[in-house]
């Protein structure tokens, strides 16, 4: 899928959404002790999609340097919340800088015990999952893409991986091993980590162009809950846009203006049909007149030829011709 504008194009290229961005003068900076303990509470996903206050971001991951916040997160009893751990890291990303976190998550990787490779505690008396290093592997993907350093960090990881494969670590998802090849290695490291799970999260196919493994994933009912996820979208293109735009998938509460954000920087006409339909829909907040105003040259033409049609799409073309700039 392609966006509406080269800076569009770029932040998914780099990643986008999973990366933060910081914003100054936010409300929730009045009190950003409280507001960076409430990110979360109530929410898997996470008060916050991209944008976040600049000193409720500090709150959140504390006072410690990077190496130090990021050796906190590999520890055992760390909170192994994807969404909790992600946000961290990109928190601390844009408070120092890529390569920076990158370092420290590298660094842990290859300083870690085969014992912790596993996922899962050794000990036969403790059942506790120990899915924060799998989780911070798979993470260090997202970091590669805006790396300066790129090439020489993924020789590090690449010499990581290997040695989980030498040392016959597991394939799964919740392991070193697996998260590096889902970081590493799309396609290919998707189709070996996540051969054998039945259930596993939509978060972990981020890396996967292959819109057919998507579709045979969606289809499978034993399989995880789901959100449209704007990235997947962006690499595995318009055939995925049908499943995308169905009522199930926007059922999405507080998310969906997050979620047609990220779809409305796609140039495409499934996007902008997604978005005429949008219009007057209360769940979807301001995403549909932001995307108008944004589009208008683009939307222009295509609206006024829609609205020249009959039916309810046409109504729908009309009133959304009302929020152009």
């Amino acid at each position: 899928m392609h966006c509406h504008t080269p800076e569009q194009q770029r932040l998914y290229e780099r990643g986008w959404p999973y990366v933060v961005e910081l914003v100054d003068g936010h409300k929730d900076d009045k009190k950003p002790a409280d507001s960076a303990a409430n990110a979360f509470k109530g929410t898997y996903w996470g008060k916050y999609h991209v944008k976040w206050p600049r000193l409720t971001a500090k709150a959140f991951v504390g006072d410690g340097a990077p190496e130090q916040v990021v050796a906190g997160l590999f520890e055992k009893n760390a909170p192994s919340n994807f969404n909790v751990v992600r946000h961290r890291v990109f928190v601390l990303e844009a408070l120092t800088s890529t390569d920076v976190v990158l370092e420290a998550i590298v660094r842990g990787l290859e300083s870690m015990g085969e014992s912790r490779w596993m996922g899962k505690s050794t000990d036969p008396f403790d059942s506790t999952d120990d899915v924060n290093p799998s989780l911070l592997a798979y993470l260090s993907g997202f970091l590669l893409l805006r790396s300066s350093k790129r090439e020489s960090f993924t020789k590090r990881l690449e010499a990581v991986y290997d040695a989980t494969v030498k040392g016959g670590a597991p394939e799964g998802e919740h392991g070193v091993r697996g998260g590096l090849d889902l970081a590493l290695h799309g396609n290919a490291g998707a189709a070996r980590a996540l051969a054998k799970s039945h259930w596993q999260y939509w978060y972990y196919y981020l890396n996967v162009d292959d819109a057919a493994v998507h579709l045979a994933r969606l289809a499978d009912n034993s399989k995880s809950d789901w959100v449209p996820e704007a990235r997947i979208l962006f690499l595995a293109g318009e055939k995925l846009l049908p499943v995308y735009t169905s009522k199930k998938a926007l059922r999405q509460g507080k998310r969906l203006p997050n979620i047609l954000g990220d779809f409305g920087m796609f140039a495409h006409e499934g996007v902008l049909d997604l978005m005429i339909d949008m219009v007057g829909v209360k769940g979807a907040g301001d995403a549909p007149r932001e995307y108008f105003e944004a589009n208008a040259a683009w939307a222009r033409p295509r609206l006024d030829k829609r609205a020249r049609g009959s039916g309810e799409r046409a109504v729908k073309a009309k009133a959304a011709m009302s929020l152009l700039k």
